[in-house]
């Protein structure tokens, strides 16, 4: 899986097509084209282009909203201070699903450091009905802290999904987890590629994706993120894909500022819902 190597089910490589897309600036992936100026199959993922579904831009109206700061998108916002229709992503904002601020409560948990999710707490050293996850955060499902096991799996510093995690040190339900491990039903290096997915330095989980802190599979996630089918932090992966900086998903694209057609993400990303 080094930079002239082609996975299993794709080619990660730089000037590589992968079996599902391409995740090159200058080439377009099966499904869609993920660089400045291409236009994916199903989206266009650059400044100024309209995607097939929505647009990334800062000034410009998304086939289902707009997402400028101060706009709010049909499917969700993506701004500071925007609600999306699915949920919410900023620091005091409350999802339609829950809440992800250090002091909310979601509707299906509660992410902070000192707060009781609806499944558990998720502190430093707790652990959730179904696990314990990173410092801020817990998702339905598992937990993602340091030293938690969760229920299905184990994780390390930065996180376990439901069904698989894929970050730095990761650990699925079905396999172990080292710096560079491969669970039973996946592979999770710095650049790896999962049994149904192709993940770079933030992988993407058979099911799920996660970055730096992980989400789980019915949960909320770190700092910046919570849809209710989906989760990511910075670099953010939805269920069925993965979206990194320069990641394209089997069903979309994303770059540093995208809207997936069914989810929402970070800082910069709103998926519709997965």
């Amino acid at each position: 899986m080094t930079t002239q190597i082609v996975l299993k089910h794709c080619a990660m490589t730089t000037n590589d097509a992968l079996k599902h897309g391409a995740m090159t600036t200058n080439y377009a992936l099966k499904h869609g084209a993920m660089t400045t100026h291409f236009v994916l199959k199903h989206s266009a993922m650059t400044t100024n282009y309209a995607l097939k579904h929505d647009v990334v831009t800062t000034h410009v109206a998304l086939k289902h909203g707009a997402m400028t700061t101060h706009d709010v998108l049909k499917h969700g916002a993506m701004t500071t201070n925007v609600v999306l229709k699915h949920g919410v992503m900023t620091t005091n904002v409350v999802l339609k699903y829950g809440a992800m601020t250090t002091n909310y409560a979601l509707k299906h948990g509660v992410m902070t450091t000192h707060v009781a999710l609806k499944h558990g707490a998720m502190t430093t050293h707790d652990v959730l009905k179904h696990g314990a996850m990173a410092t801020n955060v817990v998702l339905k499902h598992g937990a993602m802290t340091t030293n938690v096991v969760l229920t299905h799996g184990v994780m390390t510093t930065n996180v376990v999904l439901k069904h698989g995690v894929m970050t730095t040190y990761v650990v699925l339900k079905h396999g172990t987890m080292t710096t560079n491990v491969v669970p039973k039903h996946v592979v999770m290096t710095n650049n790896v590629v999962l049994k149904h997915v192709v993940m770079t330095t933030n992988v993407v989980l058979k099911h799920c994706v996660m970055t730096t802190y992980v989400v789980l599979k019915h949960g909320t996630m770190t700092t910046s993120v919570v849809p209710k089918h989906v989760v990511l932090t910075t670099n953010v992966v939805l269920k069925h894909g993965v979206m990194t900086t320069y990641v394209v998903l089997k069903h979309g694209a994303m770059t540093t500022y995208v809207v997936l057609k069914h989810g929402v993400m970070t800082t910069y990303v709103v998926l519709k819902k997965y």
